[in-house]
């Protein structure tokens, strides 16, 4: 071609990969309606069968033209990995697009060169380019399913971790408003304050506490209340400062909320109560919580007789 010796296979997929890029051009709107609402499309006389086929022959087309030049093996994962890349990084459909086409070009240009730079460090004159860029691939996506913003492993470990210590610092708070209730029914308001507060060790083996066998976390959560000020420690007892009691109260609200609503609505039996209102208590917002308050108006107990705070 001009006078330039050009291998056939880049002819060849040269030619599909326009064939590609003028049928997601020309059908994009019509591809996008079938592929997400088929329903939809046949209605507007699109025929979603008529575009998963058209796909389906562009895919046969492409995957036998890159046999010569890739290999029947790692054809498949030219295909498939750029794809899940993207899906990784992305929800939108143009901007999926738009990185699965970006991390499939840059596949190939950064394996073409792996192929002719990195074989010589190791001895070797090159290697194939076709497995330099499957590797690159490959790279590509252990980043994505490492750091995606969203899907990646990193993300969700450091949302679970989040989760496990907003529920551990509730759980905190749920310990030392019940305790803060059995001493002021013990003792009396005006000498409670001082037995109020808990120390790590009975924190840890009060009835029902979740930190049995899990210190590390407990000290976590017990960090984070003191910075935001809702926990403050005199010698080795953590008590609620005003701001801990208000979060504490409404979490106990919740609490005792469900397990009214449990053993009214579900016939659920006392000893069963607690488990099913503490996962619960976690989740229930402002509108929720007055939702449940508003079916048991008058009724400022729960099961066990205990008040529902206010």
């Amino acid at each position: 071609i001009l006078g330039m010796a050009i291998p056939r296979g880049v002819v060849v997929l040269g030619v599909i990969s326009l064939l590609n890029l003028a049928v997601v051009v020309l059908f994009f709107k019509e591809l996008r309606l079938a592929g997400f609402d088929p329903g939809l499309a046949d209605a507007l006389g699109i025929g979603s069968g008529r575009m998963h086929y058209l796909l389906m022959v562009l895919v046969a087309l492409t995957t036998v033209a890159s046999f010569e030049v890739v290999g029947s093996i790692l054809v498949i994962a030219m295909l498939i990995v750029p794809g899940a890349t993207a899906h990784l990084l992305t929800k939108r459909l143009v901007s999926f697009l738009i990185v699965a086409c970006g991390v499939a070009v840059a596949a190939a240009v950064l394996g073409h060169v792996a192929a002719i730079t990195v074989p010589p460090m190791f001895g070797f004159e090159d290697t194939g380019t076709a497995g330099s860029m499957t590797v690159v691939l490959g790279l590509f996506f252990t980043v994505a399913l490492l750091a995606a913003p969203e899907n990646g492993v990193i993300s969700q470990a450091a949302t679970l971790m989040r989760q496990r210590v907003v529920v551990a610092r509730q759980d905190i708070l749920g310990l030392l408003v019940r305790n803060a209730e059995v001493q002021i029914a013990e003792k009396g308001a005006l000498h409670a304050a001082e037995q109020a507060g808990l120390n790590l060790q009975q924190l840890r083996s009060v009835p029902g506490s979740p930190f049995l066998a899990s210190s590390g976390m407990l000290r976590l959560a017990l960090a984070t209340l003191k910075l935001s000020g809702c926990v403050r420690r005199t010698g080795t007892r953590f008590f609620l400062t005003a701001k801990g009691m208000k979060q504490a109260r409404e979490l106990l609200r919740s609490h005792r909320l469900w397990e009214r609503f449990f053993h009214d609505e579900a016939n659920v039996l006392l000893n069963e109560l607690h488990p099913a209102a503490d996962y619960l208590e976690h989740y229930t917002d402002g509108e929720l919580r007055e939702a449940l308050a508003d079916m048991y108006t008058g009724e400022g107990r729960d099961p066990r007789g205990n008040k529902i705070p206010d």
